[in-house]
């Protein structure tokens, strides 16, 4: 926790786990994804502001998915070989928080971008 507390204007996030942000690196101006070719992580190593850049980039290339289509999607952009549980919970949470926020909308069981 000491070395945490020496890194200046650190910002914490917490959504299924802690996140620390760096002062050079905002969750809010998070514009980008790092898949897991150089590091391998666990999906819940991967922060939710990294995840929803993911499903936004896939909804925009596909207008529309159904919510398992989009999880599999995501899954897959990350380099997991199948979608567990925890995979499966943490995407559909990044989808909520993001239909939350008015980016995603479901219609008729499929999400879609909001206009």
């Amino acid at each position: 926790m000491e070395t945490l507390n020496s890194i200046p204007n650190l910002q914490t996030t917490e959504s299924y786990q802690k996140f620390y942000w760096s002062e050079s690196l905002q969750p809010q101006n998070l514009d980008f994804y790092r898949d897991n070719s150089v590091e391998k992580r666990l999906i819940d190593e991967i922060a939710p502001e990294e995840i929803s850049v993911a499903i936004m980039e896939l909804m925009h290339s596909n207008l529309s998915l159904n919510k398992d289509e989009l999880v599999r999607a995501v899954c897959k952009i990350f380099g997991f070989a199948k979608v567990g549980s925890q995979i499966d919970a943490v995407v559909k949470f990044c989808v909520e928080e993001l239909i939350g926020k008015g980016f995603l909308k479901e219609v008729d069981g499929r999400i879609v971008l909001s206009e």
